[in-house]
């Protein structure tokens, strides 16, 4: 067998899956569950749109950052619906402003995981504009690299 027949390419792979409708088979395990799935799909067509075979047929990076901005946006809403969930009635309401959880530590260095992070939201910064950096960030902090 040639070594290179056992190569496969990633972005074909990954688009078989999402036509398929089975976006979950392509995400991190650590990610299971805690990706909204309206947030992923946009997040995927985003990038089926960027491997157009012609380059007039891909999106302009502006348009890019838009599409990952909104899965981004999705992906804050699903959150704080969490959060407002686990929330007592008396409780006072969140403000809409989008929360993003960011990498924080304990005094002793450990990553504190997302779960430690949402279940107390006010210590969450508030970023009241996003980039594509921040939207990469996000994912990260969920898969706790």
């Amino acid at each position: 067998m040639h070594p290179l027949s056992s190569q496969v390419n990633l972005a074909e792979w990954a688009m078989q899956w999402k036509q398929k409708g089975m976006l979950e088979k392509i995400i991190d395990p650590h990610l299971a569950g805690a990706i909204n799935p309206e947030s992923m799909k946009k997040f995927a067509e985003a990038a089926e749109k960027c491997l157009a075979d012609y380059g007039v047929e891909r999106p302009t990076m502006g348009d890019v950052l838009w599409n990952l901005e909104y899965a981004l946006q999705l992906q804050e809403a699903s959150l704080q619906g969490k959060v407002k969930d686990e929330k007592k009635a008396s409780d006072p309401i969140v403000s809409p402003t989008l929360v993003v959880p960011v990498a924080a530590s304990t005094p002793d260095n450990r990553p504190i995981s997302l779960l430690e992070q949402v279940r107390n939201p006010a210590e969450l910064p508030v970023i009241n504009e996003h980039s594509g950096t921040e939207m990469f960030a996000q994912y990260a902090t969920l898969s706790g690299r």
